[in-house]
């Protein structure tokens, strides 16, 4: 499973941080660059098990389940048709608010998005995963008084100029339908459904005109 996580200053306004009371992580650190770290992140199950429960609670509300009203299919049904998906999504869910705590004992500043690999669920046992970002590295300035530089007028070529212009030129295009099959630098909208790993529709899994 892949996952990017952004960094300190834009997670909190994400709609999925989910806030749990302070879990007991296990974090270790890997200094890869004097730029760059990854922590390896280790917490019970806690922050996925709940995710689990409010999304059962969701995806049975909005369940279409051949022979129940919609929101009226047994747990079991649900489990059984979309156990799976839940469980992903719930780990997906969960990472930011352990992420978040790992970075604020580690008192680390991410400044780019982490990209979080290694992730691994056991029920009932714990939630792991590696958060690899960067950071404002630290260094010293040396000798950079009296250091005296050279102006140079920007002069395009007649080329870089057409390039441009021609750039612009793409960006302020009218789009237009065509009666054809689909071609390479084509802007093609289209609408599709999400199914799950047994060929079921998703709740909420319906995209309409996507580009």
């Amino acid at each position: 499973m892949g996952v990017r996580v952004p960094p300190l200053a834009r997670i909190a306004t994400l709609g999925l941080l989910l806030r749990y009371e302070r879990m007991s992580l296990d974090i270790s650190v890997e200094q890869i660059k004097s730029w760059k770290i990854a922590l390896k992140i280790k917490s019970d199950a806690t922050p996925v098990e709940r995710e689990i429960e409010r999304l059962y609670g969701e995806y049975a509300h909005k369940a279409e389940i051949p022979g129940f009203r919609k929101g009226k299919a047994p747990r079991d049904l649900v489990k059984a048709r979309y156990g799976k998906s839940i469980e992903s999504e719930a780990v997906e869910n969960a990472i930011p608010s352990v992420y978040r705590q790992a970075i604020k004992e580690k008192d680390v500043n991410p400044i780019t998005q982490a990209e979080i690999d290694e992730v691994n669920f056991e029920p009932s046992k714990e939630l792991s995963f590696k958060a690899t970002f960067e950071i404002v590295p630290e260094f010293e300035v040396k000798d950079y008084e009296g250091l005296s530089i050279t102006n140079k007028d920007a002069k395009p070529s007649k080329d870089a100029i057409e390039k441009r212009i021609e750039a612009l030129r793409q960006m302020n295009a009218n789009l237009e339908p065509v009666k054809r099959e689909a071609r390479t630098g084509d802007l093609i909208v289209v609408d599709y459904r999400i199914m799950d790993e047994k060929k079921h529709p998703v709740p909420d899994g319906r995209v309409s005109n996507y580009s």
